[in-house]
């Protein structure tokens, strides 16, 4: 019986409803990465902006780095490019549609399989990895609503990096909370949703509980979807080159014991404005504000603070003016096309900064800020054939991101809200991908060093310790502490079978090696096989 079933739903997967003339890749929900198909009704395109078609390099290119997977291929989706014997009905069942679709001019419905299927083997080991996820991605458009909604049932044994993070954290990144299984393996669920609203030509709201990616880049300094989904209601506004964006969300603190229940609640709220100055110029600045639903200084239940929820005006006054204790952030966020091919792009976060003690190089620990700087590139050739390539610099100094009070640090269930690594690191990184056809290969490899703690006093990388335990007030550098550098890069080679939903055989291999002045080397080294439809984004690159 098991097996039927598992050779229905395999079946199902490469079926679906008649291809439609339009193939877009979300940008507006980078965190899922997923492709779209489907009839482009001009009064259905509200829910999707902003969406970029493919058609081109530059439009390529203002699509998340992250998403080249997807992206990569969809030069191939275009009728015209494809050889004649793909463009059989039995073939396109087979290669590149739905597992199910309805369209019409009011509306649209979409169901796509989730599911990764994949084993392995770790030299730090002697299990065997593997991941067994099984889901569905369900979305909906009429001319005023919008839904989607995704659920993963998933079984895993992962590498021993993975397993550290979930010692210390108690769940996996992008994921959150999981339970045992067996011996040395995780259970665990995974959900999101999303109901849009557009309440005007121009106006957009929406309820979900999903992670979020603010920037251009490969990782985001601003906000990433290195955490797990968290709910959110936002309010988006569209008018010419100017997009804004008012957004609070509600966030759980997991740094308190296992016995406290329920889980302390803080919320996170920001303003985003996104400007395209030129048709090759974009800038973006953002404004956020955490504070505790609870106040951790007088144990006062604040719940949501009204003050935050005016959508025009600026949290750092606001802050200030009422004596708050909440953690305020500003950033700027910058893209501009070197060529039409070729785009920089760059990030500016800052926590705290005072100009007089940056004049006068003194090198305090208020000096919180972080800095991205990168470039990348995408070509497509004749064949079906495109490359990717990329190169980014990321540095964030000691104490960015952190608190006095851990409760109200920018994390969210034990993982950060931006980079990875936290805080007090210099990450230099590089992808490339090559694609021809179904046929897809690509390399990816980050090279860090950042400062650890060796003692309970911070050094200004853990953003889970308050900020009150730093080691001094002067001379606070980059990667004080026991610097710990790490290589990690990683190989894949793929096939995509199903260009729907991006359905695919791959072959992974990945190294990872650790060390510091107090710490000899470690070197992980695993490898993967597997099927998978490659939608979601794991993260596994730290």
């Amino acid at each position: 019986m098991k097996k039927t079933i598992l050779l229905a739903f395999v079946y199902l997967t490469f079926l679906g409803a008649k291809a439609q003339p339009f193939f877009l890749l979300s940008r507006s929900n980078d965190p899922q990465y997923r492709i779209n198909s489907f009839i482009f009704h001009d009064e259905l395109r509200f829910f999707y902006e902003p969406y970029a078609i493919a058609s081109d390099d530059s439009e390529s290119l203002k699509l998340s780095s992250r998403a080249r997977h997807s992206l990569s291929y969809l030069s191939y989706f275009n009728p015209n490019n494809r050889p004649k014997w793909s463009r059989n009905k039995w073939v396109q069942k087979i290669t590149d549609h739905e597992l199910i679709q309805f369209v019409d001019t009011d509306f649209c419905i979409q169901v796509y399989p989730l599911v990764d299927f994949s084993a392995g083997q770790t030299n730090l080991k002697d299990i065997r990895l593997s991941q067994n996820t099984r889901g569905f991605w369900l979305s909906g458009t009429t001319r005023k609503f919008g839904f989607t909604t995704t659920f993963a049932e998933n079984q895993s044994y992962l590498p021993t990096f993975l397993d550290s993070f979930r010692t210390v954290s108690g769940t996996l990144p992008g994921q959150g909370p999981v339970k045992n299984f067996k011996v040395g393996g995780y259970d665990y669920s995974y959900a999101t949703g999303e109901l849009a609203y557009k309440a005007a030509q121009n106006v957009r709201l929406a309820f979900g509980n999903e992670r979020q990616f603010i920037g251009d880049g490969y990782r985001s300094l601003i906000l990433s979807d290195f955490c797990s989904p968290y709910p959110y209601f936002k309010a988006e506004w569209k008018m010419g080159p100017i997009q804004y964006r008012y957004q609070i969300a509600q966030m759980q603190d997991r740094t308190v014991p296992t016995s406290v229940k329920p889980l302390p609640t803080k919320f996170h709220a920001f303003h985003y404005l996104d400007w395209n100055v030129t048709p090759k110029w974009k800038i973006s600045l953002y404004d956020a504000i955490v504070w505790a639903k609870v106040s951790p200084f007088n144990g006062a239940i604040r719940g949501i603070d009204w003050n935050y929820l005016n959508p025009f005006v600026f949290f750092r006054p606001l802050e200030y003016n009422n004596r708050s204790i909440d953690n305020a952030f500003m950033a700027l966020s910058t893209s501009v096309f070197l060529r039409s091919n070729l785009q920089g792009y760059g990030q500016l976060f800052l926590d705290e900064f005072k100009l007089s003690e940056w004049r006068n190089r003194s090198k305090s620990w208020t000096q919180k800020y972080s800095v991205q700087l990168g470039v990348k590139g995408f070509k497509n050739f004749k064949n079906h054939r495109n490359i990717f390539g990329l190169l980014e610099y990321n540095s964030v100094r000691p104490y960015t991101y952190s608190h006095q009070y851990p409760v109200q640090n920018y994390s969210h269930s034990n993982a950060p809200l931006a980079h990875p690594f936290g805080a007090n690191f210099h990450e230099l990184l590089g992808q490339f991908q090559y694609t021809q056809s179904r046929f897809q290969s690509s390399f990816w490899i980050s090279n860090s060093i950042r400062g650890n703690d060796t003692s309970a006093a911070s050094f200004g990388g853990n953003i889970f310790k308050s900020y009150n335990l730093r080691v001094g007030n002067q001379n606070q550098t980059i990667t004080q502490g026991n610097a710990l550098s790490n290589l990690h890069y990683r190989a894949t080679l793929g096939y995509i079978i199903n260009q729907g939903n991006n359905l695919r055989v791959e072959l992974s291999y990945g190294s990872r090696t650790v060390q510091s002045p107090i710490q000899a080397a470690i070197r992980e080294n695993y490898w993967s096989f597997g099927i998978k439809t490659a939608i979601f984004y794991r993260p596994s690159d730290f």
